[in-house]
């Protein structure tokens, strides 16, 4: 039973979809028509698509646009041809750095190619493979090196919109403009300030040149993220992120858990070279576990980025009590005066972006 269970991951599906695939939007004026080709491999010496969907089981295709646009008011769909360091990002979150595709921007050299042999992963993508970096690769069994030269113009990408799509249960589509985080510099934020009933709230302290570089940094992870969502950044790296809950409060606090986690596999891996689930010692799991609650989990001088309004003070006092100094979020409560009060009882800095971050 176990090795059945195995294998379904390993299976490679036929899927049933054509080859080729059109959209079209029809106007009075004028027909718009996207033209896509399903993406396939060569896998011992056979034509293959996607192993699965989502999940084993769930057939699933691939396509590509190969012609056509699509213009909607200020925005059209990216056109074909543009599709296309490391432990740091690792340490952000080394619990679930677990198989799928590490994907990096530059091109790898040997000391990164060392480091990623050293994890399970399957997939490895770059830009580009310093001498010796494939030979490295080759010693591990099923990594699949993939080398996409262009994958450097995504940054390019910033700030565009396109048209993206979005399937429903009962087979309709919704089409709509991709969200762009409009504040992506400080001269897009704004110091929290409200008015509630007749009194003029305001924040007390401006944010430091770093809170700026971590809020600003967050808000752009901030976009990618399921919502409901809270994350908390130090040093442009995610500390921890909660994501696809129903409330604000419980968000926070399922960030703040992570990264107590987090930071307590790290420090038990890099002393032990174990991970901390697998640590049995008691006197030891009490060491980390003390050092780690000493340190709040590495959430002191933190950023909190919320994806929407806080509708209480609860929320923010989330990030307070571990030490946060900054918050960044949308505002527009009937309730922003009680954030800006916890946040200046606190000496924590908070702007607005005016902007919300919904991803569903």
């Amino acid at each position: 039973m176990a090795e059945d269970l195995k294998k379904m991951y390993r299976t490679i599906m036929d899927d049933q979809f054509p080859p080729k695939m059109e959209i079209s939007f029809i106007d009075d004026n004028r027909r718009q028509t996207l033209f896509y080709e399903k993406v396939t491999w060569t896998i011992d010496g056979v034509q293959k698509g996607l192993r699965y969907g989502e999940n084993p089981g769930q057939e699933a295709a691939l396509y590509r646009m190969v012609n056509g646009n699509l213009v909607l008011g200020e925005t059209q769909i990216i056109q074909p041809g543009q599709y296309l360091a490391y432990l740091k990002a690792n340490m952000a979150d080394r619990v679930a750095a677990f198989g799928g595709c590490i994907a990096l921007n530059r091109s790898v050299d040997k000391a990164t190619a060392e480091a990623i042999v050293q994890q399970y992963a399957e997939v490895v993508v770059a830009p580009d493979f310093e001498p010796g970096v494939l030979d490295v690769f080759a010693t591990k069994k099923n990594l699949r090196v993939i080398k996409i030269g262009n994958i450097e113009r995504l940054q390019s990408f910033v700030g565009q919109r396109c048209v993206e799509f979005k399937s429903l249960i009962d087979g309709g589509i919704v089409a709509q403009w991709s969200f762009v985080p409009a504040s992506r510099s400080r001269e897009g934020l704004k110091l929290a300030e409200t008015e509630y009933k007749g009194q003029v709230y305001k924040i007390n302290r401006p944010p430091s040149d770093a809170e700026y570089a971590d809020m600003l940094f967050g808000w752009l992870v901030e976009s990618g993220i399921t919502s409901n969502s809270v994350i908390y950044v130090k040093d442009l790296v995610t500390v921890g992120i909660g994501t696809g809950e129903q409330d604000r409060v419980g968000v926070a606090e399922i960030a703040r858990d992570k990264a107590y986690r987090k930071l307590a596999d790290r420090y038990c891996f890099e002393s032990l070279g174990i991970p901390y689930n697998e640590l049995t010692d008691a006197d030891q799991k009490a060491e980390f576990d003390n050092r780690v609650a000493a340190e709040k989990g590495g959430l002191v001088g933190s950023a909190m980025v919320s994806d929407a309004f806080f509708p209480f003070r609860d929320g923010v006092d989330v990030g307070i009590r571990e030490g946060i100094t900054a918050v960044i979020q949308p505002g527009g409560s009937g309730n922003d005066y009680q954030s800006i009060e916890a946040c200046n009882e606190a000496d924590v800095t908070m702007v607005y972006t005016g902007q919300r971050s919904f991803k569903h």
